[in-house]
């Protein structure tokens, strides 16, 4: 057998020399379905017309990377890899993109570890012997196989059409077959894959590619029982109160200064804590000269709002005093929410001292703590537009970023959760979130499970 360094120890001919071959490769027992079709996909979708020849029994060290983008095929001009006998590839064949070439086609047994599928079109006379898995990505493209495929698992996903077959396999499927021609849910593969191997509602190909290496079975050995539909969760809408009679309004060119003030005297500088005065400070004057015309609701310290403090700009409170944020100079105690669905932006709340309330839930607000926030429920943080900022300890049973800028100068002492943590899917329950594709749950379905005591969590 001869080794050849990956992937040029063949030769590049033209597709008409070796026409010959490929003429005698499509008549060839067993007869693969639509292999001179196949042949001629190439040509409808690329100028190059070089195909790369191994001749005889062939080993590819490493990873074969067959995408169209790469500079071997790109340099060469290489619309098709033709193997005249086994080839080998000693890790995976990894075909990440869309395009129906390079078009592989082996005369004889095909063997690597995994392979991952996209548009390439691949022709095998032989049986094709994987020690892992074949995935597919993108749109995976046409297999055509004279005899076996054996595999730890099998991931079809290229659908039978008017224009031509998917997958032809001619003999045995000796794998573990998960199928994904009709497409895949979140439930399903929860239901029968292990957890680490998918996202949301497809396969994790990278975690897929290392349990192959491992020798691993993606696979649980029982499939999980169906889920039940959820009884769905019934939003509860806020008691939002108008909190004006608790303070005095004032223009933000005579609160600005004090706040800055109070956060120079807090919020050390102190970069072995990430602790930087003006990671909070640039927010409050962004705030106040973009809303300049606007007004603040000041209260004094100790004050306590008896119900939800809603901080969309449509308040009727907010529009008729023309507020665009509220200060309390020390603590403030919410008996109820802190709110804001807006997501581009909303009422700023700014609290020097500690923040006792039940649940923050907000969107584009800037919601600034410079002490202690004290949630007997939960604190999310929900978009991109705003920022919260807490500059001592925040106490909550779970503190959740949804695509969010949060930051906790102090401790954090309740169940965190981000985008980077992992699928939120498998934190919460299905009945929070709008549908089982969706990345983020619903945060008003979250305060409702909390309110009424309705479970949130998968497991905890």
């Amino acid at each position: 057998m001869a080794n050849n360094k990956f992937p040029f120890g063949g030769t590049v001919k033209t597709l008409a020399e070796v026409q010959p071959l490929l003429k005698k490769l499509a008549e060839k027992a067993p007869r693969l379905a639509d292999a001179s079709l196949l042949f001629t996909v190439p040509g409808f979708h690329t100028d190059f017309k070089n195909v790369l020849v191994l001749p005889g029994d062939s080993i590819i060290e490493g990873d074969f990377v067959l995408d169209c983008n790469q500079k071997w095929v790109q340099k060469n001009r290489i619309c098709m890899v033709l193997s005249l006998g086994d080839l080998q590839i000693e890790r995976d064949i990894l075909n990440r993109d869309e395009h129906f070439w390079p078009v592989l086609a082996v005369d004889g047994d095909l063997r690597a570890v995994n392979i991952v599928k996209g548009g390439m079109p691949l022709l095998i006379w032989g049986n094709l012997e994987i020690s892992g898995y074949m995935v597919p990505d993108y749109n995976d493209g046409p297999l055509r196989l004279g005899k076996d495929l054996r595999a730890l698992g099998y991931v079809p996903a290229c659908r039978d059409s008017k224009d031509g077959r998917g997958h032809v396999i001619g003999g045995e499927v000796l794998a573990k077959v998960l199928d994904a021609r009709e497409g895949l849910s979140g439930k399903e593969l929860r239901r029968l894959l292990v957890p680490g191997t998918f996202q949301k509602s497809w396969l994790d190909n990278d975690a897929v590619l290392a349990f192959g290496h491992e020798g691993r079975d993606i696979f649980r050995d029982e499939p999980l029982l169906e889920e039940p539909q959820p009884e769905p969760v019934e939003i509860l809408a806020p008691d939002g109160v108008d909190p004006t009679a608790l303070g005095t309004i004032e223009s933000p060119d005579m609160v600005l200064p004090m706040l800055l003030c109070r956060i120079s005297e807090k919020i050390e500088y102190d970069p072995d804590r990430y602790s930087y005065p003006e990671s909070f400070a640039e927010f409050v004057r962004s705030h106040f000269e973009y809303h300049k015309s606007m007004k603040v609701l000041t209260l004094p310290g100790g004050s306590v709002i008896k119900g939800d403090l809603l901080l969309d700009f449509q308040e009727a409170w907010a529009m008729e005093k023309n507020i665009s944020a509220v200060v309390c100079d020390g603590h403030l105690t919410v008996a109820g929410d802190v709110l804001n669905s807006m997501l581009e932006g909303g009422i700023l709340l700014f609290v020097s001292g500690n923040l006792q309330v039940e649940n923050l839930i907000k969107g584009g607000a800037t919601v600034m703590v410079l002490g202690d926030v004290l949630a007997g429920g939960l604190v999310i943080g929900v978009y991109n537009d705003g920022v919260m900022r807490i500059g001592g300890d925040l106490t909550a049973s779970a503190y959740f970023l949804l695509d969010h800028d949060g930051y906790v100068r102090g401790k954090v002492e309740a169940l965190s959760h981000t985008d980077d943590d992992g699928d939120w899917c498998e934190l919460l329950l299905p009945h929070v979130f709008d549908d089982e594709e969706d990345f983020h749950p619903n945060v008003d379905k979250i305060r409702a499970c909390q309110k009424t005591g309705r479970a949130i969590f998968a497991s905890v």
